[in-house]
């Protein structure tokens, strides 16, 4: 139940404020959180496995009599990556040599991540010895500089470490890339064609021109930070000059919000950092010999298939390259979202002065408190005037600079109309408006409207990825016996204090809840993600064979290009942001850290602090300063602790899910795969069961870490939701406001999420089915035709790849009555179900009268879930078979044994 009492709501919201030791914590755990769902290590360690499996399938395929092809030159006489033995390009020879290079890569990793991983430790310390550095003046004037540059050295080693993992794992694509290409130019279809310009996209987004950074770009960037911090500056001096004694919490406001928004200025800057270092315009490797040896007509595939009952053919969910903007608004980086963060407090003194929901204005607390020569509006309406004539400089033509330019004139105009009726009323035969005047009621309308439209912009903010949702902090804590005097007042900053507090309260669960639903949604792909690796293991081991077709031999490389593209993502994720943290670094110690100890430097050597005469309450610009520090660190930290738990995930598990992978590929390697076919074949069975176990492994680890994670969230979601059923909710306008502005970021968030799995490579070539709506159990789901095989034709169908994915299905002879078996394609969505055995949700029953397969839901099934069918008894290793699990190894029995009749 809302508390009734004023007095009691204001109290409870200064028990609420933040003591100094609890800001830090929770603005890492905010930023942390928030951007989990962009990189997760998971997704990493998930594709190892099956990657080194598939480097032994490259073995395999090397021992096939079919692989003795020598490839023809492109017109330039050599192939970029392929080796030559005597000035041959064999494909047996660099099938080995493939399987040698991501070997090497892996190897690579290990040694890299080793790296990151003690290096980003050592960062958590240097971060805990800045924030203790910041409370002594003597200590931050000589430790501080070092500090900031070893966090800058720390980051630059880390980027160099990221750097040569994505160089060995470039190198195994380019090979395996050319490699493919030379195959397609030896046996051509129109579908190798679509698969090559797919590779070419893939390939060239996740490729780094390490000797190429946008300078005129990082410098845009960097201005952009400097004019933040120029003009939050500015504001600072203004709110300075003639602030009134005693309203020490609407400093505390006006600090915390200029804090906030240098905060959110350097949140804005951080994916165009990132950025900054550009994929290579085109991949000359994999295009130009593309293009000389088999592009001709080759047209884009349509990815269209027709849905069916709630049920549709869609991409597989894996995660390509993408910029961190790819998961934020439009015009997120627009500055009226940091300046939105400035004017807040403003805006909200203005909003104080009203009465009620439909009352008038109390014209006490706009004059403000008595016997103080500054009123309450008339400072307000200097502070907005003041960001109405600096933002042009800064504005751009995009809608948010547009909302909050409309905005911030007419909350002028209102401020400085209350301010000229406080002006006539020193008149004492003068009147002032009453709440049914045609005048106030105005004002009241488009104020909520500006107000609201403000609001949601700073909703909008504190829903980024990368934003502390309760907002950043103020370094220097209040005096709580001032503040418990203070907000017992009956002035307008008691009111601001009162109705600012329930807002951001609001706000701050608002986007929680966002940061939980988006995580939520994120996670829902593992199970799916889990799913495609599978399939991708099953369908190596279907191709290894000791005869393995050039064709079968493509698809092996296809499927390494896949997932050496899925790996490199996050390699290259890595190196980007490393190097992006490496100049965020850069920009705080010469813009925020160096201006600081000239200051602390004056303050030490003659006790006098220069800054003393700019005083915002109980804070001097000093105090914004060691916040702007303060808060900076701590966003670098938050997101290098992002990456840190990768580096950190992948030594944990490297040890039993990679590098026992490794040694079985050793072993492979040491094998002559002419005189040992046999042994090649059994040890490459061996490590695609071990590749099974370790994926298996990895993704309950992931699950468990997942899980945990989520408990938080909900956990910090129902502390702060607690508070605010205390409160009584905003004004319904401003509690749309800043629903509307936190849905702003949630769904791009959401769609940026299904762009990186429809931009997939994997989600090309790995199809899944995923209900487009709620499916009740026991509802069809899709019912599919079959094309029957003549039993003449089922010797030539075993020949192929299409008999990896028939059905058993019964005939009768017309004349005789005897009952054979042959088999049948099914046709629609039939073919594209995965398997699951163990998160199988659609059962399946051959017609076969109707000569189709009907697919029904075995339980209710959500939206977006994928839609999966047990296979039966395999041939190949089951998705979720437990190692050691007695299997029926008969091939006859495949896709036959499990159906659902009513």
């Amino acid at each position: 139940m809302a508390l009734s009492d004023t007095k009691q709501q204001l109290e409870l919201i200064a028990e609420k404020t933040e003591r100094a030791a609890d800001i830090g914590p929770r603005i890492l755990r905010e930023i942390k959180s928030s951007i989990l769902f962009q990189y997760k290590w998971e997704e990493l360690l998930m594709s190892g496995p099956v990657s080194i499996s598939c480097l032994g399938a490259c073995f395999v395929a090397a021992a096939s009599p079919k692989a003795n092809v020598i490839f023809t030159p492109p017109s330039t006489g050599r192939f970029a990556e392929l080796i030559d033995s005597g000035g041959e390009y064999g494909l047996k020879a660099n099938l080995v040599h493939c399987a040698n290079l991501g070997n090497y890569a892996f190897i690579e990793a290990e040694s890299g991540m080793s790296v990151i991983n003690m290096t980003s430790e050592n960062v958590y310390n240097i971060v805990d010895d800045i924030m203790g550095t910041l409370e002594s003046p003597q200590d931050a004037k000589i430790l501080l500089p070092q500090q900031l540059e070893t966090l800058g050295e720390s980051a630059t080693t880390c980027y160099e470490a990221a750097k040569k993992i994505d160089l060995k794992f470039e190198k195994w694509l380019y090979h395996v890339c050319e490699l493919h290409v030379a195959c397609i130019a030896t046996q051509t279809s129109t579908n190798d064609k679509l698969i090559a310009n797919d590779i070419e996209r893939s390939a060239t987004q996740i490729s780094i021109d390490y000797q190429k950074v946008t300078v005129a770009q990082l410098e845009k960037t960097t201005k952009k930070l400097e004019e933040q911090l120029d003009v939050t500056t500015e504001a600072y001096k203004k709110a300075s000059d003639g602030f009134p004694t005693g309203w020490d919490l609407l400093g505390q406001q006006i600090v915390g919000q200029l804090a906030d928004s240098l905060t959110t200025a350097l949140n804005q800057a951080i994916p165009a950092l990132v950025d900054n270092l550009n994929p290579i315009a085109k991949a000359k490797a994999v295009a130009n010999l593309a293009g000389d040896l088999i592009h001709g007509d080759g047209k884009e595939k349509s990815s269209d298939n027709p849905s069916t009952n709630g049920a549709t053919s869609a991409p597989a969910a894996d995660r390509h390259i993408t910029s961190p903007a790819a998961t934020r608004p439009k015009d997120a980086d627009d500055p009226a979202y940091t300046q939105a963060a400035r004017d807040l407090p403003f805006f909200e003194l203005v909003n104080g002065v009203f009465v009620g929901d439909d009352g008038g204005i109390d014209w006490d607390k706009a004059k403000g408190e008595p016997g103080k020569a500054n009123q309450s509006i008339a400072f307000a309406a200097k502070m907005l005037q003041s960001s109405k004539t600096a933002f042009p400089s800064l504005a751009t033509s995009a809608e948010p600079s547009k909302t909050y330019i409309g905005a911030l004139a007419t909350a002028c105009e209102i401020a400085n109309g209350i301010k000229g009726e406080l002006d006539k009323a020193k008149d004492i035969k003068y009147t002032l408006p009453s709440k049914e005047s045609t005048t106030v009621q105005k004002w009241r309308s488009d104020f909520t409207s500006a107000f609201g439209a403000l609001t949601q912009l700073n909703a909008t903010a504190k829903s980024f990825p990368g934003s502390p949702a309760g907002g950043a902090g103020i370094a220097s804590g209040v005096d709580p016996g001032v503040q418990t005097a203070q907000i017992n007042a009956k002035t307008a900053q008691s009111q601001m204090l009162l109705d600012a507090g329930k807002n951001r309260l609001t706000t701050t669960q608002a986007a929680l809840v966002a940061t939980q639903d988006t995580y939520q949604k994120s996670t829902e792909l593992l199970t799916q993600q889990q799913a495609r690796f599978a399939e991708l293991n099953a369908n190596l081991e279907r191709l290894k064979s000791a005869n393995m077709t050039l064709s079968e031999i493509k698809a092996v490389l296809v499927q390494c290009i896949m997932l050496v593209v899925n790996l490199k993502t996050q390699i290259t994720n890595l190196v980007r942001f490393f190097k992006a943290i490496a100049t965020t670094v850069e920009f705080v110690l010469n813009k925020q850290v160096k201006p600081f100890i000239t200051t602390i430097k004056a303050i030490t050597s003659d006790g006098v602090d220069p800054n003393e005469a700019f005083k915002v309450g109980q804070y001097t610009m000093t105090d914004l300063q060691r916040s702007a520090i303060f808060n900076s660190t701590l966003t670098i930290r938050a997101y290098y602790s992002v990456f840190g738990d990768i580096a950190q995930m992948w030594m944990d598990m490297s040890q039993s899910n990679i590098f026992p992978g490794l040694r079985m590929l050793d072993e492979l390697s040491a094998l002559d795969v002419e005189r040992d076919k046999s042994i090649v074949q059994k040890k490459a069975g061996e490590l695609q069961r071990w590749s099974q176990k370790a994926s298996e492994d990895v993704f309950a680890a992931a699950k468990s870490k997942q899980d945990k994670v989520l408990g938080g969230m909900k956990s910090r979601v129902a502390t702060i939701a607690k508070t605010t059923r205390m409160l009584p909710p905003p004004p319904k306008e401003i509690q749309k406001a800043i629903e509307n502005g936190v849905e702003n970021s949630k769904l791009a968030a959401e769609k940026g999420i299904e762009k990186q799995v429809q931009g997939s490579l994997v989600g090309k070539f790995c199809r899944a089915v995923v209900a487009t709506q709620d499916l009740p159990a026991r509802s069809i789901v899709e019912t599919s035709p079959v094309l029957i095989m003549p039993l003449h034709d089922l010797n030539a169908l075993k020949s192929t790849l299409l008999n990896h994915y028939t059905y058993n299905w019964p005939i009768k002879n017309a004349e005789t009555g005897v009952v054979s078996q042959t088999q049948a394609v099914a046709l629609g969505l039939g073919s594209l179900f995965n398997h699951s055995s163990l998160q199988q949700n659609v059962g399946w029953s051959r017609d076969l009268t109707g000569q189709c397969i009907v697919y029904k839901a075995l339980r209710d099934i959500r939206a977006g879930e994928e839609l999966c069918i047990n296979y039966g008894k395999l041939w190949f290793v089951d998705a979720d078979e437990k190692q050691g699990q007695p299997r029926d190894d008969d091939e006859d029995d495949f896709l036959s044994s499990i159906e659902i009749f009513d």
